[in-house]
């Protein structure tokens, strides 16, 4: 087996998770590694991800990737994908395949079609393949809900719903979902747009495409989920009336129906948390993740498995149908 050389851009809590996966991963070796934190520069990566030094140091530098003969580079920077394009621009040039956890990146064909036009040409160019994935977007509300349709004669609805206990997540998460803000507080992030779960409707949008459906309306309703007493456990604490997280709910609808329904609701302290896919259709079909997927851990995980697919993976912007994951 041939080695695939892999350079690793973005060493924040993500990036960090991922580079102990991919140390266990026969025929895949980390040869170099990119982040702007001046902390970290010049530390050994193996240090920095909690395990015993493995020879490779943090740089800012991405110039250097081209002269460590990287085959593949995992970036997980940014959910946006314009600044993503930015910063991948000579990763591509250098002729190196980008993997990326990128939300805006997992189907941009709609919402972001002008860039993602730009991103496959410029990739084309330099023949290589650029592919968004995660856990969510990239998997459970998005990519599986539609290989669960195969087995379908007639598909009415397809209902996703991910409810998970955010406090169990990393502190960027809490923040980005309102966890501990004051209801006013919640209103003035919701104002600004920073609340809520990137991705969704790239998840919609991916849905909508893969299973033929032309939307004509889309609702996208965000609330808080509203504590109704204090809660308190190691250092989270949320008094009664704050906000525990966030509930966001987006459907697509084609000739009046609903279609497609996305719930997202991630709050601290939750007693339910569930990934679960309802297919409404011939036949109807129900699968449940009872205890609900680690976004976290599944991301790192999906992230590695996806290595050896974009190898093999066509020149260009790929989306996770165009794929075979997870051969490892």
């Amino acid at each position: 087996m041939t080695a695939i050389h892999v350079v690793q851009m973005g060493l924040g809590p993500i990036g960090l998770a991922i580079t102990p996966l991919l140390m266990q991963r026969e025929g895949i070796d980390i040869v170099a590694a990119i982040d702007i934190d001046p902390d970290k520069q010049q530390q050994d990566l193996g240090t920095l991800a909690g395990m015993d030094a493995i020879g490779v140091k943090v740089t800012d530098d991405v110039s250097t990737i081209a002269a460590q003969n990287a085959d593949v580079a995992i970036v997980t920077t940014t959910s946006s994908i314009e600044t993503f394009f930015q910063q991948i621009k000579p990763i591509l040039a250098a002729g190196i395949s980008v993997l990326s956890t990128c939300e805006e990146l997992s189907y941009p064909w709609k919402r972001h079609a002008l860039i993602a036009k730009e991103i496959d040409d410029f990739a084309k160019v330099h023949q290589v393949a650029v592919l968004g994935t995660g856990i969510n977007p990239g998997f459970l509300m998005d990519f599986l809900p539609v290989m669960t349709t195969a087995i379908s004669e007639r598909v009415d609805c397809v209902t996703v719903r991910r409810v998970q206990d955010a406090s169990q997540r990393r502190l960027a998460f809490q923040q980005k979902v309102g966890v501990g803000f004051s209801q006013a507080e919640f209103k003035e992030a919701l104002t600004k747009g920073v609340l809520g779960h990137v991705g969704l409707t790239e998840s919609l949008h991916y849905i909508a495409a893969y299973l033929g459906i032309a939307l004509d309306k889309i609702s996208d309703d965000l609330a808080p989920v509203i504590a109704e007493r204090d809660y308190a456990e190691d250092d989270l604490q949320i008094a009664a009336g704050d906000c525990l997280g966030v509930l966001q709910v987006m459907c697509g609808f084609s000739e009046g129906k609903k279609v497609i329904e996305l719930e997202f609701k991630a709050s601290a302290f939750e007693p339910q948390a569930v990934d679960e896919i309802i297919i409404s259709g011939e036949p109807c079909l129900h699968l449940m993740f009872p205890q609900a997927v680690n976004g976290d851990r599944a991301t790192a995980a999906i992230v590695c498995n996806a290595v050896r697919a974009l190898v093999a993976a066509d020149d260009g912007l790929r989306v996770m149908g165009d794929v075979l994951p997870y051969y490892r």
